[in-house]
């Protein structure tokens, strides 16, 4: 073999000699002292490939660990009863630590490919588990205080920056929901609708509305909602799905509980499309309103939509729902934690607002320097007397 390294043949044994080489640097690699590359070259070691994969396993690990901000975890009631009124973000998100749903992404499998999350998104859906800050800075670029864990960004007064987060969020989430309850849906012989379908096409209207044949009318503009999300439909049978955010530090939320910011904005929705149609379920047709806390907790509604997909799925139901529960989390919380990356990004700052008391003073009158003098001007020749 080493006659082969030194002529180099084969690019491909050079590598294996080298990766070999990089293997054996591993402080958890154990191998046995007789053990030489050529022993591997010549014919199959005995669990060999496992006691490597363990070894690089090991040290994935330590190094991952290692990049996790220490500090002590906290979260549950008895911490959010502890922590004071002006920490308001945290005592919610510790209070929504208890709930089932949104602490489902802990006991996933990363074994399902679906169950993955990569190194950032992990290092900050821990912090947030745990409380610890995430936020990059202080002060928000609308003028408040940002809090430590950039929940400020769903009810922040500038409208702009607000409805970028919650959109993208939104996406996210529908696009999440989509791919978990196709191989679903697919059981029932039922295939997704492209786009965002048409209410009209699949719910009953009521009497006297009628819905604008204008596509560019804004749902906002006429008052009658026209899209829903996300729907499959089968030849009998079309299950339409409306998904909204919600955060608990809106301002109509009292004596917050896990899930109860995501009933209220179920109930919000629910009016919206009550204008128009009759939102009772039937076998030809139903929605579902699937509403999600920016906590990670899920509405009545949305378990009511997950059961559906286990019922489908003719397995275990507990089991089902569980795995369910922990594919939204996992997708939730990478949503969540590339939102606190755009925020650290774009919106948040270190220097504080300008008092008001600032703003109430004249600002002193710019003072432009005097123009410079004109370049002195050259006399006039006659052509002819040169």
């Amino acid at each position: 073999m080493n006659e082969a390294l030194a002529e180099r043949p084969w690019p491909s044994l050079q590598q294996f000699h080298d990766g070999f080489g990089e293997a054996k640097r591993n402080p958890h690699l154990k191998l046995e002292d007789h053990f030489h590359i050529n022993d591997v070259w010549r014919q199959p070691v005995h669990k060999f490939q496992s006691h490597l994969a363990r070894a690089v396993n090991t040290r994935r690990k330590e190094e991952l660990w290692l990049t996790v901000p220490e500090g002590r975890p906290r979260s549950g009631p008895v911490m959010a009863g502890a922590l004071s009124t002006s920490q308001f973000a945290i005592r919610q998100q510790a209070i929504a630590n208890v709930d089932s749903s949104a602490s489902a992404w802990l006991t996933a499998s990363p074994a399902w490919p679906d169950n993955r999350m990569n190194d950032r998104c992990f290092r900050t859906a821990f912090q947030m588990r745990n409380l610890l800050p995430v936020s990059s800075g202080n002060w928000c670029k609308c003028g408040k205080e940002m809090d430590p864990l950039t929940s400020h960004m769903y009810v922040c007064s500038d409208k702009c920056s607000r409805n970028k987060i919650r959109n993208t969020m939104h996406r996210k989430v529908c696009e999440s929901l989509k791919k978990i309850a196709k191989p679903y849906f697919r059981e029932m012989d039922m295939d997704p609708i492209n786009g965002e379908p048409l209410c009209a096409e699949y719910l009953t209207l009521k009497d006297g509305v009628v819905i604008p044949d204008r596509e560019e009318d804004d749902d906002r503009n006429t008052g009658v909602k026209k899209r829903a999300d996300i729907g499959f439909r089968g030849r009998r049978r079309a299950i339409l799905v409306d998904c909204t955010t919600c955060s608990p530090l809106a301002k109509d939320v009292k004596d917050y509980k896990p899930g109860k910011t995501a009933d209220a904005g179920t109930k919000r929705k629910m009016k919206e499309y009550e204008r128009a149609y009759n939102i009772q379920r039937t076998d030809r047709s139903s929605i579902f309103f699937f509403a999600v806390e920016t906590s990670g907790g899920l509405g009545k509604e949305a378990r009511e939509f997950v059961k559906l997909l286990a019922k489908m799925s003719g397995g275990d139901l507990s089991s089902t729902i569980l795995r369910i529960y922990q594919t939204l989390a996992v997708e939730f919380q990478t949503a969540r934690a590339e939102q606190v990356y755009i925020t650290n990004r774009r919106y948040v700052t270190n220097t504080p607002p300008l008092p008001p008391s600032s703003l109430l003073h004249p600002l002193p009158p710019i003072v432009h320097p005097p123009p410079p003098p004109p370049p002195p001007s050259l006399p006039l020749l006659d052509p002819r007397e040169t």
